[in-house]
């Protein structure tokens, strides 16, 4: 007997009568009577819940099928990760004897190295204040130039970090040190209120002009630069000048080089 014949007979529409399922029969002498509507109420609730009840029982056994196959999948993952451990701890077992020399070989690298970093410091901590000392001499564009690493210099302690830091600014400082010194420069600068064209022959001496005849030297003397007027070199620092601007062609001229400062005698 299926579930639905089941229902239809509990609900009193049908009645079992040798094998096959036929209507109820009203006993002859009463008339025949409908169905009870409640009857019939609970028997489509019935019909119902069992047709949800077998939706519910397909739709769960597809997403068995579905959780078994990614289970499956997953334990393969598993499988393969298993062996990749063992073998790391095959290769980790065949190491360990090396273990020991490893360290021993990265225990003095670093020993080496800290050395290395103190007497980097303490270079550091010598030609840094040799490097300040001999910047008071510096032409102002090339003061300007490195005055962010002069500033890194006066603040400079040692710690690992500061040991970079130092290092960097003072090797920065003394490349631009060196170009400017290696070449010729120009520049346009304020004095005393006027706008002059400066000229220098690396760090050892300068010559400018203006528009209104000033003309003049400089070197650096006593910790800063002296400046001197020499309105006379005024056409010759300009025809240098045009020169290197390549407004005029090439030609030697004579311009006088400021003698240094004779040492104090003892």
């Amino acid at each position: 007997m299926t579930l639905l014949r089941a229902l239809l007979l509990a609900a009193g529409l049908v009645s079992f009568s040798g094998p096959g399922l036929l209507p109820a029969q009203s006993p002859p002498p009463a008339p025949a009577q409908p169905p009870d509507r409640a009857s019939v109420a609970v028997l489509r609730e019935t019909i119902a819940q069992w047709v949800e009840t077998e939706r519910l029982l397909s739709e769960e056994t597809q997403g068995w099928e579905a959780r078994k196959a990614s289970m499956a999948e997953l334990l393969e993952v598993y499988r393969q990760e298993l062996a990749l451990l063992d073998e790391e701890l095959s290769k980790a077992g065949q190491s360990a004897a090396t273990f020991d020399a490893d360290k021993t070989k990265l225990e003095s690298q670093i020993s080496a190295q800290r050395a290395a970093r103190t007497g980097t410091a303490r270079a550091i901590g010598k030609a840094r204040g040799q490097l300040l000392e001999l910047s008071k001499l510096f032409p102002p564009p090339l003061l300007e130039t490195v005055a962010p690493d002069l500033d890194v210099l006066r603040g400079w302690k040692y710690s690992d970090e500061d040991v970079r830091a130092g290092l960097q600014a003072l090797l920065r400082t003394l490349e631009q040190a060196h170009r400017f010194a290696t070449h010729i420069s120009r520049s346009r600068e304020i004095r005393d209120g006027q706008e002059l064209e400066v000229i220098y022959l690396g760090v050892a001496c300068a010559y400018y002009f203006g528009g209104d005849g000033t003309a003049g030297i400089g070197r650096p003397e006593n910790g800063a630069w002296k400046w001197e007027s020499r309105p006379t070199l005024r056409d010759r620092i300009a025809q240098i000048a045009d020169q290197l601007e390549g407004d005029a062609h090439p030609r030697l001229l004579k311009l006088p080089v400021p003698a240094r400062p004779e040492a104090p005698k003892p």
